[in-house]
């Protein structure tokens, strides 16, 4: 569950080894299975389960960031030296913190409402014209209603915009990630998913609605080395 509650282009570096390869393959089987919200149980996870990992110049775009899992996530990586693009929305105040708590690998900051396309486009530019590149996304954006709203009582605006805030924006990003593949030969994608898409949240349907799109999309789309993503 990876939401908040709604208030000069470098030549591609060589592949890694199998190994490092291994290593990428077993955290995003991690992440997939990722379902509690709570920050200190994902990064203990996370340790524990892929240890030594060495991602040397490894670029990383975590959307969310700002966010409980978002910022677990960050900080999970900046502790195997990747290099980090860590996007926000609102919370400026929570972003600038991490940015200092992280500083060590000096992450690029960056601002996008994430169901806006210019905003998007802008938030890959930025990355790319920064590392020359971007090998993983972590999509883990998004946004929920926290009242209590019976489907039979939910209003049409409420219904669009969670899908806005959380399929949509997941769309948005991972089509201009794709985009990059396409040139870079490579890349991996992480959608970070919700308890929700299986089992339902009650007084939650749109939210629901949405995360089960999200992994019905996520579990079709193929992940190759190819110059035309496949999905």
């Amino acid at each position: 569950n990876g939401a908040d509650p709604i208030g000069a282009e470098e030549k591609p570096q060589a592949l890694p080894p199998r190994k490092g390869r291994a290593h990428l393959t077993r955290l995003l089987d991690v992440l997939a299975r990722i379902r509690s919200i709570s920050t200190l149980p994902f990064a203990q996870m996370l340790q524990h389960e892929v240890p030594h990992l060495s991602w040397g110049t490894t670029v990383i775009l975590i959307t969310g960031a700002s966010g409980g899992i978002g910022s677990a996530i960050a900080r999970a990586f900046a502790g195997e030296g990747a290099k980090l693009v860590l996007h926000y929305h609102r919370n400026l105040a929570g972003a600038r913190k991490l940015q200092h708590e992280l500083a060590a690998v000096d992450p690029l900051l960056v601002r996008a409402d994430l169901t806006k396309e210019s905003q998007v486009i802008n938030l890959f530019g930025q990355a790319s014209r920064r590392f020359g590149r971007v090998d993983t996304l972590v999509a883990n954006a998004g946004s929920w209603e926290i009242r209590d709203v019976p489907l039979y009582k939910m209003p049409l605006k409420q219904w669009r915009g969670t899908q806005d805030g959380v399929l949509t924006s997941t769309f948005l990003c991972v089509r201009e990630f794709f985009r990059l593949v396409a040139k870079q030969k490579r890349g991996n994608a992480v959608l970070i998913g919700s308890t929700a898409a299986v089992f339902g949240e009650a007084n939650h349907a749109d939210y629901a609605a949405a995360k089960a799109a999200i992994a019905s999309a996520s579990s079709r789309c193929t992940s190759k080395r190819s110059s035309t993503p496949r999905s």
